[in-house]
């Protein structure tokens, strides 16, 4: 989604806006996690600052708000709201003024919720009051968008997995979905993209690169180049529709083997959240098999190899 904050300190602060407007409901009319213990675990975890350095999520936060300017225009209402923040001195301001990294500050808006909340006049709790309503918004209007065949199967994999359980449209905060897909390349509009690379790239870009950052190997990988099998598949390219908080998701062959799990996806899969480009938007997945390689003969961690493949298996 390009209009959202890459900001661990501006998720706290709508955490914490959904706690005051949760606690302003009856206990009954609550979501799940606002009543009983789960309010007073949900307490415990907001009354403590998020782990966040405010430098760096003013460079996320800005990078982000650029390329949202860019693609949504000046007009937009989450720029506009992120260039007013901080009394027109912009989101990054108020990431760097907030006091949200403050268990003193935390704990107490938490003690005195909702009133304390809806009251604070803390920058970045501004911001992300004012682009609250604009998330919601947009949340409403991708869901209202998913009629499709993968809709489908996604309620009839909560059925199977929560039988006994009210079946409702999974959220996008983790709930489980299925995507189905193939690998395949793509262009970029300048070059055709393989729809896999192995170990040999990761060696060739080391060499093209002069062994410089970013594309340095570390000398344990060094030191392993002569027993690895340089044709491992590493990374695969999908047409599978991945969304928000989908990293580190199986994904699964057709005759059930687990091919790896989602790391990634190509700047065209961005729009992913509004609309599936499977022209050219693709999920990209770590391979299992590179990963069994890398812990076997990279890092010799034949104990964890022990507890995630049966024994019989061959790896």
């Amino acid at each position: 989604m390009l209009s959202r904050l890459e900001s661990r300190l501006a998720r706290r602060a709508r955490s914490l806006l959904n706690l005051a407007r949760e606690l302003k409901r009856s206990e009954e009319d609550r979501s799940p996690h606002y009543r009983g213990e789960s309010l007073a675990e949900v307490k415990a975890y907001l009354a403590k600052p998020p782990q966040a350095d405010p430098r760096l999520e003013v460079v996320t936060a800005n990078a982000r708000i650029t390329l949202a300017t860019r693609l949504l225009g000046e007009k937009d209402p989450f720029v506009m709201a992120c260039r007013r923040a901080a009394n027109g001195k912009g989101a990054g301001a108020a990431l760097l003024g907030t006091k949200l990294a403050e268990s003193d500050f935390c704990a107490a808006l938490v003690a005195g919720a909702p009133t304390a909340i809806e009251q604070c006049r803390d920058p970045l709790m501004l911001l992300v009051r004012e682009l609250d309503p604009v998330w919601t918004d947009l949340w409403s209007s991708y869901r209202r968008h998913r009629e499709s065949p993968l809709y489908r199967w996604e309620m009839r994999y909560r059925e199977i997995v929560a039988p006994d359980e009210k079946v409702s449209p999974p959220a996008p905060d983790g709930s489980p979905r299925i995507s189905l897909g193939r690998i395949a390349g793509y262009s970029d509009g300048v070059t055709r993209v393989a729809a896999m690379t192995s170990l040999w790239g990761l060696w060739a870009r080391q060499r093209e690169m002069g062994g410089k950052a970013p594309f340095a190997l570390s000398p344990r990988w060094l030191k392993a180049a002569s027993k690895l099998k340089l044709d491992t598949p590493m990374v695969y390219a999908c047409t599978l529709d991945i969304v928000e908080n989908t990293a580190g998701s199986p994904v699964v062959g057709r005759a059930g083997s687990l091919l790896g799990m989602v790391f990634d996806s190509n700047f065209e899969g961005l729009a992913n959240m509004f609309v599936h480009d499977h022209e050219r938007g693709r999920a990209l997945v770590l391979s299992s098999v590179v990963l069994i390689e890398a812990l076997k003969k990279v890092y010799r961690a034949e104990n964890l190899l022990n507890e995630l493949i049966p024994s019989g298996i061959p790896r």
